[in-house]
C-alpha cells in the first residue's frame, strides 16, 4: 500500500481530494473543491500527476448508511468502468459501527466488493464497541488505529499496549495497519520500533492548497528505520 487519494465531505459542505502517499509512511495532502463533479475531476487530475508512481491509490469513506444502501456494488462497478480505475486502486473505509448494525447485507456487500477486487479498511478502529470476534467475519484489508490511541503514547504505557496488541491482532488476520493522527517525532519513533508499517498525521504533512499539490504528490518520502 504505497498511499492513496481519498475523496471526503469538506467541513465547508465541499469536497476534499487528499493524497496519502508514502513509502514505508503515509503523507496527508489535500485540496478541496466546491461541488462532487468538480472532485471527481481532480481525482483524474491528481492520478495524472502521479503518473509513474505505482501502487498509488484512491482511498473513498463511506458512512454505514451510504454502504448499506441499494446498489453500491453495481454504482462502484460503474465508476470503475467509466474511470478506467483498477479496482485494486480503489479503497473504502467503513467505520466499526458499520459491522454492529448487523445489517444482512454488509457481509454480503463486502464479499461482492472484495471480489471485484476493491479493498475494505476499518477507519477509527477501537473506538467503537464491537467485539473483536466480529473482525473474522469480515473481508477487512486494513485497520486504521484511531488518534485517540497514538496521541496518548507517550503519556501512558496503556496506549503503547493497546497498539501493539491491535498490530499483533492484524498480522494474526494477515491485515495491515494504519496508524492515525501522528502528530510528534515521539510518536512516530515509537511506531517505528513496534514495525508499524504505515502512518499518518501532521507530522508528516499538514493538508496544502492547490498549488503545493502537484509538487507533494512527487515527493516520496520514507519514515521507515
Amino acid at each position: 500500500m504505497a498511499g492513496h487519494f481519498e475523496l471526503v465531505d469538506a467541513p465547508d459542505g465541499g469536497y476534499r481530494v487528499r493524497m496519502l502517499d508514502g513509502s514505508g509512511s503515509l503523507m496527508a495532502i489535500s485540496v478541496t473543491f466546491p461541488t462532487k463533479s468538480a472532485a471527481v475531476a481532480g481525482v483524474a487530475m491528481a492520478r495524472e500527476i502521479a503518473g509513474g508512481q505505482p501502487g498509488l491509490e484512491i482511498g473513498v469513506n463511506l458512512s454505514s448508511r451510504q454502504f448499506q444502501g441499494p446498489g453500491l456494488v453495481a454504482e462502484v462497478a460503474e465508476v470503475l468502468r467509466a474511470t478506467g480505475l483498477s479496482p485494486r486502486s480503489l479503497r473504502l473505509e467503513v467505520t466499526e459501527s458499520l459491522l454492529m448494525d448487523k445489517h444482512p447485507n454488509v457481509a454480503q456487500t463486502m464479499t461482492e466488493l472484495r471480489a471485484m477486487g476493491v479493498r475494505i479498511d476499518l477507519d477509527d478502529f477501537g473506538t467503537g464497541y464491537s467485539s473483536l470476534s466480529y473482525l473474522h467475519q469480515f473481508p477487512i484489508d486494513t485497520l486504521k488505529i484511531d488518534r485517540s490511541f497514538i496521541h496518548r503514547i507517550g503519556a501512558s504505557d496503556d496506549a503503547v499496549e493497546i497498539v501493539n496488541t491491535i498490530l499483533a491482532l492484524a498480522n494474526s488476520l494477515d491485515m495491515e495497519v494504519v496508524a492515525e493522527g501522528v502528530e510528534t517525532e515521539q510518536q512516530l519513533e515509537v511506531l517505528r520500533k513496534m514495525h508499524c508499517a504505515y502512518a499518518q498525521g501532521y507530522h508528516l504533512s499538514r493538508p496544502v492548497e492547490a498549488p503545493q499539490f502537484e509538487s507533494l504528490v512527487g515527493t516520496r518520502r520514507s519514515w521507515a528505520a
